[in-house]
């Protein structure tokens, strides 16, 4: 029960996080104070730092922001450089400190579980989802090399495994992991696993569980197809920074889990995000929707 409380429980607060870290990146882009300005860049890049600690995936919304930075100052390198940095800098002095804080109570450096988020999300045999013979591997290196040579030696099995595979299997390989983590979402009826809870769960249907994967499949379908659509009809989509860093950090975290370990509850961080672009786009084809049949009518 405790495993599961806490990870239901993670999840929230780097969301909260990452969204209010976009907030204030929004507010600071409109400022005209420039004092206030980079008070609020600051302020946002020390929020994602925060976020990025208690669980990584939260990097998308940083790379998000970055990038969103870039495109928005075309034409002033200064400017940009300044904001980047006054976004940078404190983000990387909050993740120095919980190094130092890491180091000083486990007396060793502890690399990021790069080797592992690989090793285990390039394995064909289950589409990058956790495997009793991945974690065996793990375990035998833990109990045979050091600490922080766990990760390196599981980076070099990575590259090994992609390795062997040829452009069928890659191909294979992307789909499978595409389909696992985007629509077969067992994250949501993971709740069922408090000791109770499931057998009362299990009294009202016994396919409850596959009920509540229904709608993150739904959502994520539905904002490809919107996409689609829009591409399909010709219309012209206007972003703007908030929808912008969005679009980004989905794309970014797409492109990592195609890579990387394929687990649902990785990237619950991003669903709202896709709802929120959803609505959008569902927004634009109504507008369209309307337009033809005023065209119609007239």
């Amino acid at each position: 029960m405790f495993f599961y409380s806490i990870n239901i429980a993670i999840e929230p607060l780097p969301l909260f996080l990452s969204l209010l870290s976009i907030v204030i990146y929004l507010i600071s882009s409109e400022c005209k104070n420039s004092i206030k300005k980079y008070i609020y860049y600051m302020l946002c890049g020390a929020i994602i730092g925060i976020a990025y600690i208690i669980r990584a995936n939260s990097i998308s919304f940083f790379i998000g922001i970055l990038v969103c930075e870039m495109i928005r100052n075309k034409n002033n390198f200064t400017s940009k450089l300044k904001s980047l940095l006054a976004v940078i800098i404190p983000f990387i002095f909050v993740y120095a400190l919980y190094k130092i804080y890491q180091n000083t109570i486990f007396k060793i450096d502890m690399p990021p579980a790069i080797g592992w988020a690989l090793f285990e999300g390039l394995d064909i045999k289950t589409y990058g989802t956790w495997s009793a013979e991945n974690r065996s591997v793990l375990f035998q290196l833990i109990d045979t090399v050091p600490p922080n040579r766990v990760q390196p030696a599981l980076l070099k099995l990575a590259i090994e495994r992609i390795s062997s595979y040829n452009a069928i299997q890659l191909m294979d390989l992307f789909l499978g992991k595409g389909v696992n983590t985007w629509i077969i979402n067992s994250y949501p009826s993971i709740i069922l696993y408090y000791d109770g809870i499931s057998k009362h769960a299990q009294a009202i249907s016994p396919y409850l569980s596959s009920i509540l994967q229904v709608p993150y499949g739904i959502i994520f379908v539905s904002y490809i197809i919107s996409n689609a659509l829009i591409i399909y009809t010709g219309q012209k989509v206007e972003y703007n920074n908030y929808s912008n860093v969005f679009l980004v950090s989905i794309v970014f975290t797409i492109l990592v889990h195609s890579i990387m370990t394929s687990i649902d509850r990785y990237h619950y961080i991003i669903m709202p995000v896709i709802l929120v672009l959803l609505n959008y786009n569902i927004s634009i084809l109504r507008n369209q929707t309307n337009k033809v049949q005023n065209s119609l009518e007239k």
